[in-house]
């Protein structure tokens, strides 16, 4: 094989490198910028992505609400039977939600998810799947009401107080019998002669008549008590009704309203609901100048069930200042490992636990009381 000299090849390179030197720029001068357009484009992308909206909501700690703070309005008022003075703190611990019109990014997602006591969870772990906004709004404060009855009823349970459940009717069919005689918020309380407790009782009974037939009903409407006859008709599935609809309530004769912000503020307030009632009507002042948070659903048998969200609501309670947090014993298994300073916290599962516990620790603030380390 020939090999070509040294001096040719240094005369070739040369000559390469001598040409068109405004080409050779020119070309490096395109790579540079085609490498800053493509840079450029991936920030640009890598911007978009991580601020574009993501179906995911945030959850955080909020500030708790006093129900025992001094206000021109009382969050509890009760009327109609003896209260007794209440000393101290008694914490609501909502959370604060994005809102159901709120948007969040992806840059928002990972900053929260990275700090402790929040989380960020699926927008169906907080709102109804395709549910327009509008609805949302309405939805989620309505589920108040029944939340606050329940407290209420368990707490007047638990003080003494008689509570009769009753059936309540809640709507009347236009073109149906009873329209003109019987009236929403009507309480029936016969069935001919028999008395009667719940819509089931109410529908079992109508249900034995023949289609036509007047059934003779009595029915409390405020504080008069009425006799009414409606007239039978056989529904599409064969069922004899008069043309209502019904739900289980309960009578009572304390007037108990609430005042609240409800932001934020979700049936698992029930507890603190239940507990700020019985405390007004025990003459032993429950709360004793402690601070007091809490959490958790309540029925009207005083049952108390979990709550959602209870790492954020134990870091405000501590945060707060809270002496002790009232935790549902369903919901212990969420804050294992998790620490919050001197804050004592309190395993519950009825109302008269919760009681009970609240009692006995201010008698002896170091007394053992079921807690999430004890079976």
């Amino acid at each position: 094989m020939l090999w070509p000299r040294r001096g040719i090849v240094d005369a070739m390179v040369s000559g390469i490198e001598g040409q068109h030197p405004q080409r050779v720029q020119s070309a490096s001068q395109r790579r540079l910028l085609t490498l800053l357009v493509a840079s450029a484009m991936l920030l640009g992308l890598a911007a978009a992505l991580v601020l574009l909206p993501i179906r995911y909501v945030l959850w955080a700690p909020a500030a708790p609400i006093d129900l025992y703070a001094a206000a021109e309005q009382p969050a509890i008022v009760i009327e109609g039977t003896a209260t007794y003075p209440v000393t101290g703190q008694l914490l609501l611990t909502p959370v604060s939600v994005t809102s159901a019109d709120g948007s969040v990014s992806l840059l928002d997602a990972v900053s929260t998810f990275l700090m402790d006591d929040h989380g960020v969870f699926p927008r169906e772990v907080s709102y109804p799947v395709g549910a327009p906004v509008e609805q949302v709004q309405q939805e989620v404060p309505a589920v108040m009401p029944a939340a606050r009855r329940a407290a209420v009823v368990a707490a007047l349970r638990i003080a003494g107080h008689n509570v009769q459940q009753v059936p309540l009717i809640t709507h009347v069919v236009v073109s149906g019998p009873s329209y003109g005689r019987l009236e929403v918020d009507d309480i029936i309380t016969k069935v001919d002669k028999v008395d009667v407790y719940t819509a089931a009782d109410v529908n079992t009974l109508i249900n034995q008549y023949e289609a036509g037939a007047v059934v003779p009903l009595t029915i409390r409407r405020q504080d008069l008590e009425l006799q009414v006859g409606v007239t039978t008709v056989v529904t599409s599935d064969q069922q004899v009704r008069i043309g209502i609809t019904m739900e289980d309530n309960y009578s009572y004769e304390p007037n108990i309203n609430f005042s609240l912000d409800i932001s934020g503020v979700t049936s698992a307030a029930g507890l603190i609901l239940a507990i700020g009632v019985y405390d007004y009507l025990d003459s032993e002042d429950l709360i004793a100048g402690r601070s007091v948070a809490g959490t958790g659903v309540v029925d009207v048998s005083g049952t108390i069930s979990a709550a959602s969200g209870v790492a954020e609501k134990l870091r405000a309670a501590a945060d707060a200042g809270a002496d002790l947090f009232l935790l549902p014993a369903a919901n212990c298994q969420d804050i294992v490992g998790s620490s919050f300073g001197g804050m004592r916290i309190v395993k519950v599962s009825a109302l008269e636990d919760a009681i009970a516990s609240l009692r006995t620790l201010r008698d002896d603030p170091t007394a053992e009381v079921p807690s999430c380390e004890t079976p």
